[in-house]
């Protein structure tokens, strides 16, 4: 069990969109295969899969920002089957520590970040292998290839949206200069107005190396969380990459700006800003403060020695797994298998602007900018697992330190010994 999601970075880039669309697995294939589907198209299995567990008690925590959704579909989930399904919803404080509130709670299913998942590799349910063949069929390879081990699958992806792109106002900035760095500042600058990338939170600023081809490869010893393992990487490379990215903020230095995803909102509305490294889960609000005016594309390129190297990102996703120690093992799995269903990751996206997984959804997606935006960068960012707190606390140290006044872009030596520090930390080498 101990190796039991052992997530293993073959490559620094994702695999491109035409393979998450299309992916590795026909859903089709459903037809005629099983008895268990008694509604296929809304993601029932048959009563019969669980009808040796007698009156299910199911608990399942979620997030306020979920809870009327959720509640609809287990509603909806009850009434399919029959009175005799009890399914109690609780909320719980995404700002909490999720392993520790996991291991106290009650709940039988885990909401779960691809950045925290290791964590759960002793506390998760494998699921059923007929029910975990159609869980692959539907959704991104990606997703289901990480959480598969020993040919047994341990959580339902829910969702594929956590990571960052480019959100910018036309009229300031056009779409073609959104295709790189140096023509969005320079556009910025001469209409007064700012571009943001908060570069002293480790999330960002790990573009800065990743874009550099320092690539994360889990952890240096599986039992600990301190030590991030670092993919062999060209050190001259990756200087020159930074001092690209430094050398920008120092030249337009009061147009590039380290502010927060909050404020970008804001500064759409009051004309400050014009251009931003956003989240996807604020691209929303920004689209309303921008109106007919919101453009919204992957990262930029940035330009080193000549040439232009498209920014890379980080990309996290969203499980549901269900904890192995629950009574009701069957209903557990048949509820998260239709929480995790076409219908259901729907409505998420429709609801609360959730990248969806499934890859039938995932189709429609692309018809909404953002989404279709964030799709497009996956196809540069690294998978966020078996990330070390350290790797996040040197890239801050990294990003705050070549945005600082005082930092000389073009010092080879200083910017290659700020490095070499920041990869010491990140492995835990002091």
């Amino acid at each position: 069990m101990k190796k039991l999601i052992s997530f293993i970075l073959t490559a620094a880039i994702i695999s491109t969109t035409v393979l998450l669309l299309n992916g590795c697995h026909n859903s089709s294939d459903k037809t005629g295969s099983s008895n268990i589907f008694s509604d296929i198209n809304k993601g029932f299995v048959d009563a019969s899969f669980f009808e040796s567990e007698k009156n299910p008690d199911l608990k399942i925590s979620v997030d306020s920002s979920e809870l009327k959704l959720i509640k609809q579909q287990v509603e909806r989930f009850k009434k399919h089957y029959s009175d005799n399904l009890n399914i109690s919803i609780t909320v719980y404080d995404k700002n909490d520590n999720a392993e520790d509130e996991y291991k106290t709670s009650t709940s039988d299913f885990y909401f779960i970040s691809s950045g925290l998942l290791h964590r759960f590799s002793e506390m998760l349910l494998p699921i059923d292998n007929e029910l975990a063949e159609f869980v692959k069929a539907d959704n991104v390879k990606i997703m289901t290839d990480d959480i598969t081990t020993d040919n047994k699958l341990y959580t339902f992806p829910v969702s594929y949206d956590t990571s960052y792109y480019l959100t910018y106002d036309k009229s300031v900035v056009s779409d073609k200069d959104a295709q790189t760095l140096e023509s969005i500042l320079s556009a910025c600058k001469k209409s007064d107005k700012q571009f943001v990338m908060n570069v002293e939170t480790g999330f960002i600023s790990s573009s800065f190396t990743l874009t550099g081809g320092i690539i994360p490869d889990g952890f240096e010893y599986d039992e600990s969380e301190d030590s991030q393992k670092i993919k062999n990487y060209d050190e001259d490379e990756a200087v020159k990459t930074l001092m690209a990215f430094s050398s920008l903020m120092k030249k337009y230095r009061g147009t590039f700006v380290k502010k927060d995803y909050d404020s970008i909102e804001q500064g759409y509305k009051n004309k400050t800003v014009a251009a931003a490294v956003s989240s996807f889960f604020t691209s929303n609000k920004e689209q309303k403060a921008l109106g007919d005016n919101f453009g919204v594309e992957k990262l930029p390129t940035v330009n080193v020695n000549g040439t232009d190297k498209q920014m890379i990102s980080m990309y996290g996703f969203r499980y549901l797994g269900i904890k192995k120690e629950t009574r009701y093992p069957k209903a557990a799995q048949a509820l998260a298998y239709y929480l995790n269903s076409e219908v259901c990751q729907r409505e998420r996206m429709q609801q609360l602007g959730s990248l969806p997984s499934n890859l039938a959804v995932q189709k429609e997606a692309v018809k909404n900018p953002a989404m279709a935006a964030l799709l497009e960068q996956s196809k540069y960012s690294v998978p966020m697992v078996k990330i070390s707190n350290n790797y996040w606390h040197s890239m801050e140290g990294l990003g705050t330190t070549l945005y600082k006044d005082d930092w000389n872009p073009d010092d080879k030596k200083a910017t290659t010994k700020l490095l070499e520090e920041t990869i010491k930390e990140a492995k835990d080498e002091y």
